[in-house]
């Protein structure tokens, strides 16, 4: 029994993906497939609910059929947007680390969201990148919400801080993390 799928949570930051070379070597020690999560929660990047229906009214009156452009796959358009911002840069670290990765996407209350995801898609572990402050406010980057990760989802969540990110780099790349 080991590690199968290992999910990488990005949020957007360029912080976040200090996780991929965090997890590298236990992904190539134990040929685990690795999964770069997209979270996108609901506060962010939502637009005012006045501005959706606009939106959604001027992308039903274009379309040939309304049935097209409900209000779900105008929310899992940008959804996708977003997350095609935060997979830019993660690839540029894949490809250093000679690494291959799953990309998706998911949205909404961002705890609920990974859970679900993990259970569905049976990740053995999640990985997520901690911080205290960051001028991007992303509940998970909040100690409540980490905790409330670890409380309720039934996968291992391993949570890389600031202090393990400096250990890493001060390494030759002949010693291994104790």
């Amino acid at each position: 029994m080991g590690l199968k799928k290992v999910a990488v949570v990005l949020d957007g930051s360029l912080k976040c993906l200090d996780a991929i070379d965090v997890v590298a070597p236990l992904l190539e020690a134990s040929g685990s497939q690795l999964i770069l999560l997209a979270v996108i929660s609901e506060r962010e990047g939502a637009k005012p609910a006045a501005i959706q229906g606009v939106s959604y009214l001027i992308a039903t009156s274009t379309s040939t059929s309304p049935s097209e452009e409900t209000p779900f796959r105008l929310k899992q358009k940008r959804w996708k947007m977003a997350a095609e911002e935060m997979f830019r840069p993660a690839r540029r670290i894949l490809w250093k680390n000679g690494l291959h990765a799953e990309f998706k996407v998911v949205g909404g209350d961002p705890v609920i969201s990974i859970s679900d995801f993990a259970i569905a898609e049976h990740i053995d572990l999640i990985v997520l990148r901690k911080m205290k402050r960051s001028p991007r406010l992303w509940p998970l980057r909040r100690t409540t919400y980490h905790n409330r990760l670890i409380e309720q989802c039934p996968r291992p969540v391993m949570s890389i801080n600031e202090k393990s990110i400096q250990h890493l780099h001060q390494l030759t790349p002949f010693q291994t993390p104790s």
